[in-house]
């Protein structure tokens, strides 16, 4: 029922079906308000994470630790995780460094030269230069053990996937 203030009391339906427009809603630590939705750390109110949708579906996903820099972002999925964008796919790292763990990573593009992967420094420092680096940390390495390698393939006449050359270092 609503009393004459136009504030609903007590509901008798199971089911509500129309209030009009919310523009702000609080459900315990959870806020929705116009195009974003933020929710709170349930012991300190400002470590948030929010996401924000603004002009043409431009969304960000935003951590926020009040208290120091700890506000990490995971993304833990039973499946895979696939960025599929119509434009650029851009990492920045503020913390300066990017790691990934995994056995392989490959790039694939069937432009003519391509793909090509670029190290570039824009320091311009005389000692300045991209370094790529071949990086063997074992504890027990012995004399003559393979420290990297690079390696060449192509199809043969025969269309086999064939080596044609490598350079190893030992």
């Amino acid at each position: 029922t609503l009393d004459n203030s136009g504030l609903l009391q007590v509901a008798g339906q199971t089911n509500i079906t129309s209030l009009g427009t919310l523009t702000n809603l609080q459900v315990d630590y959870i806020n929705a308000n116009g195009s974003t939705l933020t929710i709170t750390d349930s012991s300190d109110t400002g470590d948030l994470f929010s996401i924000a949708t603004t002009t043409h579906g431009a969304t960000t996903l935003t951590t926020t630790d009040d208290d120091a820099t700890a506000a990490h972002f995971e993304v833990a999925a039973d499946g895979n995780i696939t960025l599929d964008a119509a434009g650029d796919i851009i990492l920045e790292c503020g913390g300066s460094d990017l790691t990934c763990d995994a056995e392989t990573a490959t790039f694939t593009n069937s432009g003519a030269g391509y793909p090509n992967i670029i190290l570039e420094t824009t320091n311009t420092g005389v000692s300045a230069s991209g370094h790529l680096m071949f990086k063997k940390d074992a504890a027990d390495t012995e004399d003559g053990e393979l420290l990297g390698y690079i390696s060449f393939y192509g199809e043969d006449e025969g269309n086999n996937q064939t080596q044609f050359g490598a350079i190893q270092c030992e």
